[in-house]
């Protein structure tokens, strides 16, 4: 009888964490569609607005940006999510805090000096791209990074609490930001008679904005959040593992998503630096190659970062629950999870390669 009733118990744990995985694919997933529709709304007018030229300044501090932050913090929100779902799967919610509370320290350590970094060394950066006018770009761009990190801890901690709306409604947030303040900066600047190069740069300040506020909700919504997990009987540890050990833990899962991670980025970097050197060394204007750039990051690598994209939601709602699974040693549902998250990535992946293949040709 005792066995019936833990099977039973098993049984309605597996189909919660079923129903919990489906739920945060689909919220992540409709934000993320809402987010590439608002990101193709803001490079439309923004292409007519400052020209490919203005794109390519904009491409230019994007992707230092993006290797600066993937270098930064690419596997910090990923060691926080699944530390926080191991706190809570043993009912260490004293823990879970404690987690939260020093990823956070981390965080905005990372980036304060990431984005005084960007900051200092951006008329260096510039020149190192061959994009000397980008330098306003990557100036503007600076805070996002240290707004990004902080952000992240929240998501991290919101993941392993397996609350997805929370982290859907500030990436929607930033998106919505960045298409209406980008756009409105761009539009007063170029109102103001000021350069391309300048009102780039006032394009890129809307991005800045929109992750600020982005960060605020997140605070706001940690503000307000009760973890539902701490009201189900669970028996509740005050033990907690003293901060050498987690910053130890830190290291080994996020250095290498990280080491991976910035191995990526580290390729978009190059070839920052290279396209737009080697198509001036071919006896291209500077003017010229910016736009020739513009189209490849505005045109180009939006369709090839479509599959991440939507296959993004399905990694981040399976983290949490895959550690809670294996936390309670239930290798049957973990199965079934690794399982089912892999053929939502070939459905989703296989037509986008098929689909990228067949209508490349002009």
């Amino acid at each position: 009888m005792a066995y019936d009733k833990a099977d039973e118990k098993k049984g309605r744990c597996a189909k919660n964490r079923t129903k919990l995985f489906t739920k945060g694919v689909f919220i992540l997933t409709a934000a993320n569609i809402v987010i590439k529709l608002a990101g193709l709304l803001f490079k439309v007018p923004m292409n007519y607005i400052v020209g490919d030229t203005g794109m390519g300044y904009y491409g230019s501090a994007y992707s230092i940006y993006t290797f600066l932050y993937m270098l930064s913090t690419a596997g910090l929100p990923v060691a926080v999510s699944i530390m926080v779902a191991e706190g809570r799967s043993a009912g260490r919610f004293m823990q879970v805090r404690k987690v939260f509370r020093t990823a956070l320290l981390i965080f905005c350590a990372v980036g304060c000096v990431g984005s005084g970094a960007m900051l200092i060394f951006a008329g260096r950066l510039a020149a190192l791209i061959g994009s000397e006018p980008s330098v306003f770009c990557i100036a503007a761009i600076a805070p996002t990074l240290l707004f990004i990190c902080i952000s992240s801890a929240f998501r991290g901690y919101f993941q392993g609490c397996e609350a997805m709306i929370p982290i859907a409604v500030s990436q929607l947030i930033e998106a919505l930001g960045k298409l209406i303040l980008g756009i409105g900066a761009a539009l007063y600047s170029i109102r103001m008679g000021y350069g391309i190069h300048v009102t780039a740069a006032y394009a890129v300040s809307g991005v800045s904005v929109g992750s600020l506020i982005g960060m605020l909700y997140l605070m706001a919504a940690k503000l307000f959040f009760r973890d539902p997990r701490e009201g189900e009987g669970l028996h509740v540890s005050a033990e907690t593992t003293s901060s050498a050990a987690l910053l130890k833990r830190f290291a080994a899962i996020s250095l290498p998503i990280t080491v991976s991670s910035s191995v990526m980025s580290l390729s978009g970097m190059i070839d920052t630096v290279l396209i737009q050197r080697m198509l001036r060394l071919s006896g291209m204007g500077q003017e010229a190659a910016t736009t020739l750039y513009g189209n490849y990051t505005s045109l180009a690598l939006p369709m090839f970062n479509l599959p991440p994209v939507l296959i993004y939601p399905i990694t981040c709602a399976l983290i949490p629950l895959l550690t809670s699974a294996r936390a309670v040693v239930d290798m049957k549902q973990t199965g079934r999870l690794v399982t089912s998250s892999l053929r939502a990535a070939v459905l989703i992946g296989m037509p986008c390669a098929i689909g990228l293949a067949s209508l490349s040709y002009p």
